[in-house]
C-alpha cells in the first residue's frame, strides 16, 4: 500500500483566482490579458496538488471535458489499481479548449516492488480518444504506454521512485552544498527554441520553468543576469533574477524573482508584469540584462487588495556556500 508520506494527490482550490485570461490569435500566438477582478474567480479550472516523496507540484485542472468528480474518482481507482496491476496513472489535465486536445498524467510503473513515477504530456493516442469521448476515468489506463528508460534520441527519461528523497530535477548533493539560491539550465540543445530552467530557493522551493529564446533575450544573456544577480547581492540590498523576458515585439510579459536584504536574511518575491502593469513599471525604457535592476520596486507585503504576498527567504550566509 502506498503510503501518504510519499504519494497524496487532492484539490487544493475549487475556485483559483485567475488573474490573466489567454487568448490566441489567428496565427496561434498566445496574448495575455488581464481580467477585472469580479471576473478573477474562475469556474472553468481547479488547482490541484500531488506530493510526491514529500515535495508538492500544484498543477491546474481543466474542466471542460472532465469534471472535479472525474478527476477524484480517476485518483482513487489508480490508487487502488496499484495493487493488482503493474501499470497506473494520475490524470491531472484533460483539456480539448479550441477543439485542440491536450492532457497530463503521472503514470506509475511497478518494478520488483517498487514504484517508478514518470510525468508525461498525452500522445496522439490519448488525444484522439479526447477528440472521439473516449479518454474517461475508466478507459484511461488502456493508454498507458509501456515503460521506457531513455527516448527516441537515447536521452535518458526523468523519473521518480516513491519513497526515496528527491528534488525535481535537482541532485540532492548540489543542494546540500547550496542551501541559498540556485538557478541554472537543466536542459537546452542548440538551436532549441525553449530552454528548461530550475530555479532553488532554500531547501524547501524548487520550480522548473521554460524559457523562450527565440526573442528578446538570449540564453547567453539570461545566464550572465543570474550570474551578475546572484553577485550584486554581495553589495547591494537588493537585486533580481528574470526568468523570462519579452519586449513589444513579443508581447510585454517579465516574469521575475525579486531579492531583498533584511536583518541577515534575504527575502524573494516573485513578480509577473503584464500589459499596463508592465506599462506602469518599465514603460517606454530598455528592459536588458543591465538595466533590469533599476525596475526593482521597493518591497511589498500585501497586495492593493490587501491579501499578504507570499514570499521566501534564506540567511545571507548560506547564500554564497
Amino acid at each position: 500500500m502506498v503510503n501518504k508520506k510519499d504519494f497524496f494527490i487532492r484539490i487544493i482550490d475549487q475556485a483559483p483566482d485567475m488573474k490573466y485570461r489567454v487568448d490566441h490569435s489567428s496565427d496561434g500566438d498566445m496574448v495575455v490579458h488581464k481580467k477585472v477582478e469580479s471576473e478573477w474567480k474562475d469556474s472553468t479550472v481547479m488547482q490541484g496538488g500531488i506530493t510526491i516523496n514529500g515535495q508538492l507540484k500544484k498543477f491546474y485542472m481543466s474542466l471542460n471535458v472532465w469534471s472535479a468528480a472525474d478527476y477524484v474518482h480517476q485518483w482513487d481507482d489508480g490508487l487502488k489499481r496499484l495493487e493488482k496491476h503493474n501499470q497506473s496513472c494520475f490524470v491531472i489535465d484533460v483539456d480539448n479548449s479550441r477543439g485542440i486536445p491536450s492532457g497530463q498524467w503521472w503514470i506509475l510503473y511497478k518494478v520488483d516492488n517498487q514504484i517508478y513515477m514518470q510525468f508525461h504530456l498525452f500522445d496522439d493516442d490519448a488525444d484522439q480518444a479526447i477528440m472521439n469521448g473516449l479518454f474517461t476515468p475508466e478507459t484511461c489506463y488502456d493508454f498507458i504506454p509501456p515503460r521506457q528508460t531513455h527516448d527516441e534520441d537515447g536521452e535518458k527519461i526523468y523519473e521518480i521512485i516513491l519513497g526515496e528523497r528527491h528534488y525535481f530535477g535537482i541532485d540532492e548533493q548540489s543542494l546540500l552544498l547550496n542551501r541559498g539560491i540556485k538557478i541554472s539550465i537543466i536542459d537546452y540543445e542548440d538551436g532549441d527554441e525553449i530552454a528548461l530552467g530550475q530555479l532553488v530557493i532554500g531547501n524547501d522551493f524548487y520550480e522548473t520553468f521554460e524559457i523562450g529564446v527565440a526573442c528578446c533575450w538570449s540564453l547567453e544573456e539570461y545566464i550572465t543576469q543570474w550570474e551578475e544577480g546572484l553577485n550584486r547581492l554581495r553589495t547591494h540590498g537588493r537585486s533580481c533574477l528574470v526568468i523570462s523576458a519579452s519586449d513589444s515585439d513579443c508581447g510585454h510579459f517579465i516574469n521575475w524573482w525579486l531579492f531583498y536584504k533584511k536583518n541577515g536574511l534575504v527575502y524573494a518575491q516573485n513578480q509577473i508584469l503584464v500589459e499596463q502593469i508592465y506599462e506602469e513599471i518599465i514603460g517606454k525604457k530598455l528592459f536588458t540584462p543591465e538595466t533590469c535592476y533599476d525596475f526593482i520596486s521597493e518591497p511589498d507585503i500585501a497586495t492593493d487588495e490587501s491579501e499578504r504576498i507570499s514570499e521566501l527567504f534564506v540567511s545571507y550566509s548560506d547564500l554564497f556556500l
